[in-house]
């Protein structure tokens, strides 16, 4: 089995949740990658993607999303500019219990999903088309 190609979240409002992700994307140095106006937009290669929702119901909540950073600062200065945007502070960035080296911060995003962007200390995010040794 492969790796996870994409994702993207049902928004409640598209251009206001475009407009948020757009300015985070950027700290991440994520480029918006496509857009279809007023329904669909995706970042880094398609791998993270909002997208509008056709109902109230429809909207995504209480996800969990991974974010990987490239280092300690873009992890703080990602969460920085989410609380700026009115994203809710859900973990303050810091060293987690749960693995060595991984280095996170957590917030809920304008529909309540919780959003987390990590580092990992011990070895260097290559993105989704790195090779992974099997050995």
């Amino acid at each position: 089995m492969g790796t996870l190609s994409h994702i993207s979240l049902s928004v409640k409002d598209f251009e206001k949740s475009k407009a948020f992700y757009n300015e985070l994307m950027q700290v991440l140095g994520r480029e918006k990658s496509h857009e279809i106006p007023g329904n669909f937009c995706a970042w880094g290669q398609w791998a993270f993607g909002i997208h509008s929702s056709c109902s109230e119901d429809k909207v995504t909540k209480n996800a969990h999303i991974g974010l990987a950073a490239d280092s300690r600062e873009l992890v703080d200065a990602f969460h920085a500019k989410a609380l700026s945007l009115g994203a809710t502070c859900n973990g303050k960035p810091g060293l987690r219990p749960w693995a060595e080296g991984y280095y996170a911060a957590f917030f809920h995003d304008l529909d309540g999903n919780n959003i987390e962007v990590v580092h990992f200390e011990h070895f260097e995010y290559k993105g989704p088309e790195a090779e992974v040794d099997k050995e």
